[in-house]
């Protein structure tokens, strides 16, 4: 490790003020520590796992908008020819947004935070809209109450849109503590 210093020297690296620190060398608890060269160990933001899970409900908005969101008799309308443009808009841009925190390395401007939990909160109330005019829609035909089914595309934007307040408002919270 080291060469053996003058008497009264200790052996250790960097005690001996004419021998250089080798890198790498130094014990646990050194009274020193690591040289002022030494790297600072690199660390994930906090808030890097929560938008990363934000990114991917808001891609569950888009898909859940283009996806059926109403089954009628084996037939199926795309979320897309009623309310869905509007949450895959708004699903588009909050992928936007969450992307560009995730990659960005300065402090995020005021609003940009709060994008992703802006879009989960309207595109919340767009299916529980969408799915209570659903639920009405039932008629009596010959003694059996038949109506529309709420698609698969309505049930991902609305648990899509659930997930997307909840991890961009964790992240925005993060944010603004670090």
């Amino acid at each position: 490790m080291s060469n053996p210093g003058p008497e009264g020297y200790p052996s250790m690296p960097g005690q001996n003020p004419a021998q250089p620190p080798l890198q790498g060398s130094w014990p646990a608890g050194h009274p020193t520590g690591p040289p002022p060269h030494a790297p600072a160990p690199v660390t994930a933001p906090k808030h890097r796992p929560m938008l990363i899970g934000a990114l991917a409900a808001s891609v569950g908005v888009i898909i859940g908008s283009i996806g059926p969101w109403v089954t009628f008799l084996g037939l199926s309308v795309g979320g897309t020819e009623g309310d869905g443009v509007i949450t895959l808009i708004l699903g588009v841009l909050a992928a936007a947004a969450l992307g560009a925190l995730l990659t960005r390395t300065a402090p995020p401007r005021f609003g940009l935070p709060w994008a992703g939990t802006a879009v989960g909160a309207i595109c919340l109330l767009v299916a529980i809209y969408d799915m209570a005019n659903l639920s009405t829609e039932d008629e009596e035909f010959f003694g059996k109450m038949i109506g529309p089914d709420i698609g698969w595309g309505l049930w991902l934007l609305l648990l899509s849109s659930i997930a997307l307040c909840a991890t961009a408002t964790i992240a925005a919270i993060q944010m603004r503590r670090s």
